[in-house]
């Protein structure tokens, strides 16, 4: 089972609308995007502000931008 991690505050309906993209996922294929440098995360949005971040060790973070860039920044820190 995969591990949501909601990152800064989230309104339900996001939380939400991530969840539904989250379960879709198997199901169908989703539009998601492999970020560079970085071989085990990818990137789907959620809207114009929020983003869900999918690592390979079935951790799942949901956060706006702000966050996801941060994320990101501390994921690519603790790899190298």
């Amino acid at each position: 089972m995969r591990q949501i991690e909601i990152m800064g505050s989230c309104p339900n309906a996001i939380i939400y609308k991530a969840k539904k993209i989250i379960n879709s996922i198997n199901k169908s294929p989703v539009k998601s995007k492999k970020l560079s440098g970085m071989k085990s995360l990818h990137s789907i949005r959620i809207n114009r502000k929020y983003r869900i971040l999918l690592s390979n060790d079935d951790r799942i973070y949901v956060g706006n931008h702000n966050c996801y860039e941060k994320k990101i920044k501390s994921l690519k820190k603790r790899s190298s």
